[in-house]
């Protein structure tokens, strides 16, 4: 069954992987890294206003919305962003 933090935990991975891939297409690192985390931080609370007023939306269970699958958030966003700039810094991108 597919419940709404479910709905709201694949919400974050995917938006995880956009924003890892978006900070690595813009090529932020090194002094503009603070953009690439910035960037993240905005997909992070875009999902959150989604999770709010889409899928959450006329229910009084939103008490998760902030923590609910955040650590997976934080490690894949860092993770797509780095194997991304990795690939493109060797020349595979």
């Amino acid at each position: 069954m597919v419940t709404d933090k479910n709905k709201l935990f694949w919400l974050r991975v995917v938006f995880a992987i956009f924003a890892g891939l978006f900070s690595g297409v813009m090529n932020f690192s090194n002094e503009s890294a603070f953009f690439g985390v910035l960037t993240i931080i905005l997909f992070y609370l875009l999902s959150y206003f989604i999770g709010k007023y889409y899928i959450f939306s006329g229910k009084g269970d939103n008490g998760s919305l902030i923590t609910t699958g955040i650590g997976t958030y934080i490690m894949l966003s860092l993770f797509v962003w780095i194997f991304y700039y990795t690939l493109h810094i060797s020349g595979f991108l």
